[in-house]
């Protein structure tokens, strides 16, 4: 077993439990990596992509959802500020992993254009062969079944300083890993505290330019 981000071999079992989901009692182990700091879930435990697109389709997100807009804000706002700082030159960004109810993606276009991809619901890989000024990844990246694989993939879509916002919700000690709903989702796989969101910034040359639980903010050196 390596981590499903670092490939490290540094990783120990971090917590396991025996709760119910969808009508039956699952067990679920989680490992701990030493060397990016990422808690994930024994990926032989990951639902099958059929299960995990049900999940999704029972999101009922939408535009006229004030609450639902205020929460993906936390990730634009700060974000726009950053855009609208820089040259005045038209910048394209891209939502990956906008779900079923692209909301993100229309918020941001009153702006900035802003395509729009996800792997069950939009899912135009043509997008994927473009370079953007900007990229979204709200509530994503706790869902990678492979992590280094997917961030890779995401980082690649960015242009030679653009920028890439992030929303997830960071684990810190203070949490009650067993209690915390964001654990509780199946979709839910990985888990990143500050220090991975550090990790990660080196190992790919980025620089943060904006953190506060749950968005981070990299741009692309």
């Amino acid at each position: 077993m390596k981590c499903t981000l670092c490939e490290s071999s540094k990783i120990k079992e971090f917590f396991q439990v025996k709760e119910k989901a969808y009508g039956q009692y699952i067990s679920k182990l989680y490992y701990h990596c030493d060397e990016c700091q990422l808690i994930f879930l024994d990926p032989e435990l990951h639902l099958n992509s059929k299960d995990e697109k049900a999940r999704y389709d029972t999101h009922e997100n939408n535009i006229e959802n004030e609450k639902y807009k205020e929460f993906l804000l936390q990730s634009w706002t700060p974000l726009k500020a950053l855009l609208d700082r820089a040259d005045k030159t038209k910048k394209t960004g891209l939502d990956f992993g906008c779900g079923p109810s692209p909301v993100l993606a229309g918020l941001v276009g009153a702006t900035y254009p802003c395509k729009k991809y996800d792997p069950y619901f939009f899912n135009n890989k043509e997008l994927l062969t473009y370079n953007y000024d900007f990229v979204l990844s709200t509530e994503v990246f706790e869902h990678f079944n492979s992590p280094k694989e997917s961030i890779e993939k995401v980082i690649s879509l960015l242009k030679s300083g653009a920028y890439l916002s992030v929303m997830t919700s960071f684990f810190h000690k203070g949490i009650d890993f067993k209690n915390w709903r964001y654990r509780q989702d199946q979709t839910h796989v990985c888990f990143y505290s500050e220090s991975t969101i550090e990790w990660i910034a080196k190992k790919y040359s980025l620089d943060i330019i904006y953190i506060a639980n749950p968005v981070v903010i990299f741009k692309k050196i």
